[in-house]
């Protein structure tokens, strides 16, 4: 008999648990994060766990699991009366995970330049090319495109802690940041603002790119915290 660790059950409405490579509580945390990432759970739905077994075809232990990772990593939460929702980000919060993007991102930045090489900058390039290759409307492929660059520039700062802290950053805003590429003109703007990191990069410019990548975080960051109303404080584009 094999374990819940283990079993692989066929596809269900969303298409089941399919994957190997990890153990079954795992792919259902994988799955749902994704779910949550990508605008099919949107902010303030519930999340039911009858219906997640169905969806999944687990076990109601494996899905409380799963949501009590979920609820850990801040993208849901247990509402008394009503039980797991996807997180709904307050404008404070919006605008405090923001600032410490920014900070996170120029101090990548910042101690790329300064380690920079030949490959680093073969990098960025190819992974700039992978962000122009992506059609407008494909949201879900210019995130990730855009993260192989970010990754790249956390490889390059020698720091993984940048990472793993941008990781979960990232997975917080996820959805605005989704809105934020879907603001006209704003992917051209992208490109051109992490074309302006890149080059700093390539000239081992620590400084100039620094102010680069805040510059880029906090012109997202205006549009992100437009969609309550307010402009955030202490964060101007330019």
């Amino acid at each position: 008999m094999q374990s819940e660790d283990s079993v692989t059950p066929q596809g269900g409405a969303f298409g089941g648990v399919v994957r190997f490579a990890a153990p079954l509580r795992q792919q259902v945390v994988d799955q749902l994060r994704n779910r949550i990432l990508d605008g099919r759970y949107a902010p303030g739905a519930r999340m039911i766990e009858r219906v997640l077994c169905e969806e999944m075809q687990v076990s109601r232990t494996v899905v409380r699991e799963a949501l009590r990772q979920l609820e850990s990593e801040h993208l849901i939460e247990l509402v008394p009366n009503i039980g797991p929702i996807v997180r709904l980000l307050t404008r404070d919060e919006v605008r405090s995970l923001y600032e410490v993007r920014a900070a996170l991102e120029s101090l990548a930045s910042e101690e790329c330049a300064a380690r920079t090489t030949p490959r680093i900058v073969a990098r960025l390039d190819d992974a700039l090319q992978l962000i122009e290759s992506r059609a407008a409307d494909d949201i879900d492929g210019l995130l990730r495109a855009k993260d192989v660059f970010s990754q790249v520039v956390i490889d390059g700062s020698g720091n993984a802690v940048i990472g793993d802290m941008l990781g979960s950053i990232h997975a917080r805003v996820s959805q605005l940041r989704a809105v934020t590429l879907r603001s006209p003109g704003r992917l051209q703007t992208t490109v051109a603002e992490l074309r302006t990191i890149r080059d700093a990069i390539a000239a081992g410019d620590s400084q100039a790119a620094r102010e680069a990548s805040r510059r880029h975080v906090e012109t997202a960051a205006v549009i992100a915290l437009a969609t309550f109303g307010e402009a955030p404080s202490g964060l101007t584009a330019s």
